[in-house]
């Protein structure tokens, strides 16, 4: 069971691997870089706005599932990893200062750096949050590993459902992703991967699972311009008042829970568990994750999104989507891990 006990970010060998995790995070992965492409354009084409609700309704909170999964042996480790949460905080400052840079350069120029006005040590809206809050995260978990893990999950609920209502809750120390996301983090930590993965596979949960992705996706298809205005809420840093029915946020939210646990369960049962082509890519999550956002800013920004408009008007959408596809994969370049653990290394004999 040592072997399960591996946090979603570690780049092992895949013969210590579990191969559906592994399938998970590339999928997953590839969500969080077509939902950042996508970002640009969601709101001027349907495609887009269906396809990015879609992807915003699990791939964070899975994200944050599977790393509590397989953080167990970093949380219960004594003494405690210490260096690995200075490995993020100094990850997610190198990387937003990178990103917003990028951004700087292909919006303005080499010279100008308009968007580094905003930087902030103390929480960030760019894509660089979770670096900031998983380690978090760990440290939560840490401090609360002798209290009943069902008084944690539900009074976590509990809180994240009430924190909307307050609107000084958001960006700074990124607090409402922390309140919001933190559940599904802790629901991982408490349960187990195997037995997750066996349950999902029953035959049960397969067509519980088929049935649920049917109506979410019908849901999406048909009744997108409804579902659309309440995107604020799957992000995680926004108050109550930027969706409709605000003053019943404490149970939207509630019902967020409950329909992001039936749709990822239902992802996670249709997971293949044997080694597939993107077995690879997902034990390399953390480098993709890494690098992924400065090359999107620039081809966007760039004008490769008008290049591609310009050669295929018709099929633009569906072209400049698979470019996703190709970040991807050619972030999976195993020497680019290689500054990343130099970085661990670093923090873990200093």
């Amino acid at each position: 069971m040592n072997q399960l006990t591996k946090t979603v970010s570690t780049q092992d060998s895949s013969d210590t691997r579990i191969a559906i995790w592994d399938n998970l995070k590339a999928f997953l992965i590839i969500c969080v870089v077509l939902g950042h492409m996508i970002d640009y354009f969601d709101t001027k084409h349907q495609i887009l706005k269906q396809v990015f609700f879609f992807i915003y309704l699990f791939h964070m909170p899975l994200f944050f599932f599977i790393s509590g999964l397989f953080s167990k042996s970093i949380i219960r480790k004594e003494p405690f990893q210490t260096y690995r949460i200075i490995h993020y905080f100094i990850l997610y400052l190198i990387l937003d200062i990178a990103n917003r840079v990028a951004e700087d350069i292909s919006a303005n120029g080499l010279f100008h750096t308009t968007n580094m006005r905003g930087f902030t040590l103390i929480g960030t809206k760019g894509a660089a949050w979770f670096l900031f809050v998983l380690p978090i995260f760990l440290c939560i978990t840490r401090l609360l590993r002798g209290v009943a893990p069902g008084l944690v999950l539900a009074i976590s609920v509990l809180i994240a459902c009430f924190a909307g209502y307050d609107k000084e809750i958001g960006d700074p120390f990124c607090l409402s992703r922390i309140l919001v996301f933190y559940p599904f983090f802790y629901l991982g930590y408490w349960l187990n991967p195997k037995q997750v993965s066996d349950l999902a596979h029953k035959k049960n949960s397969r067509i519980f699972s088929v049935i649920t992705l049917a109506a979410a996706l019908f849901i999406i298809a048909f009744g997108i311009d409804s579902v659309y205005a309440y995107r604020p809420l799957l992000t995680g840093r926004n108050p109550f008042t930027e969706i409709p029915h605000s003053n019943l946020g404490f149970l939207i939210r509630g019902f967020y829970y409950i329909a992001v646990c039936a749709l990822s369960f239902s992802i996670i049962s249709l997971t293949p568990k044997k080694p597939t082509f993107l077995t690879k890519t997902g034990q390399r999550t953390l480098q993709i994750y890494c690098y992924h956002r400065v090359l999107v800013s620039l081809f966007v920004n760039l004008g490769g999104a008008r290049l591609i408009k310009h050669l295929a008007p018709s099929l633009w959408i569906y072209l400049y989507m698979a470019v996703s596809l190709v970040i991807v994969f050619l972030l999976t370049w195993k020497p680019l891990i290689l500054p990343i653990k130099k970085l661990k290394d670093w923090c873990h004999y200093s």
